[in-house]
C-alpha cells in the first residue's frame, strides 16, 4: 500500500499533474507587418513575428511507502523551468513586367529555439534514519530552424482565359537538439553511492 500527498507551490493551478497547465506560465508575443509600394508595377510585403514562453514549475512531494520493514518516508523536491522561443520572418516582392507579365518572389525562414532545465533532490528515510539520498539534473537545449522560398511568374494571354503561370519552390531546415543528465545516489546502508552521467 501507499500514500502520496503533493504540495504545489503554484497557486490556481491543479496540485496533479495535467500536462500544460501545470506551473506558471510567461508569455510574450509580438510582431510587425510593412507594405510598400514602390510604383504601381512594384509592391513590397515584409512581416516580422516573435513568440516567447516561460513555464516554471516547483513542486513538494511527500511519499510514504507501508511495507513490513518498516514504513518508507521520501521528501522529494523538483524545479523545472522550460523556455520556447520562435522567430517568423516573411518577405514577398511582387513586379509587372508588363499589363500581361507579373512576377512575384517569396522568401521565408522559422528559427526556433528550446531550453529545458530540471532539478529533483529526494530523501528517503526508514524507521527515523536517512536510507537513501537522490540528486538528478536535466538539461536539454535545442533548436528548429526552416527556410523557404519559391518564385512565381504569371501571363495573361489577350484571349479572354487564357494564362500560363510557372513556378518553381524549395525549403531547407535543420533541428538539432543535446541533453545532459546527472544523476547521484547515496545508499546509507554502507556507505555506498552510484553515478550517473549521460549526454546524448
Amino acid at each position: 500500500g501507499g500514500m502520496r500527498l503533493e504540495i504545489n507551490s503554484n497557486d490556481g493551478f491543479p496540485l496533479l499533474g495535467n500536462g500544460a497547465l501545470d506551473g506558471i506560465q510567461k508569455s510574450i508575443a509580438s510582431g510587425i507587418n510593412i507594405n510598400h509600394d514602390f510604383s504601381s508595377k512594384t509592391e513590397l510585403n515584409l512581416s516580422y513575428f516573435y513568440n516567447n514562453m516561460i513555464n516554471t514549475l516547483n513542486k513538494n512531494s511527500i511519499i510514504e511507502n507501508l511495507i513490513d520493514e518498516g514504513n518508507l518516508l521520501t521528501d522529494e523536491n523538483d524545479n523545472n523551468l522550460s523556455k520556447n522561443s520562435s522567430h517568423a520572418m516573411n518577405f514577398k516582392l511582387k513586379h509587372k513586367l508588363d499589363s500581361f507579365q507579373t512576377l512575384i518572389l517569396r522568401l521565408g525562414a522559422t528559427l526556433g529555439g528550446n531550453k529545458f532545465y530540471s532539478n529533483r533532490t529526494s530523501n528517503s528515510y526508514q524507521a527515523n534514519r536517512q536510507a537513501l539520498y537522490n540528486n538528478r539534473n536535466l538539461n536539454v537545449a535545442g533548436s528548429n530552424d526552416k527556410y523557404n522560398g519559391s518564385i512565381t511568374y504569371q501571363k495573361k494571354f489577350r484571349k479572354k482565359g487564357r494564362s500560363l503561370v510557372l513556378s518553381g519552390s524549395g525549403n531547407n531546415g535543420n533541428t538539432f537538439n543535446e541533453g545532459y543528465i546527472n544523476s547521484l545516489n547515496n545508499f546509507f546502508n554502507g556507505n555506498n553511492y552510484d553515478t550517473l552521467n549521460q549526454y546524448q
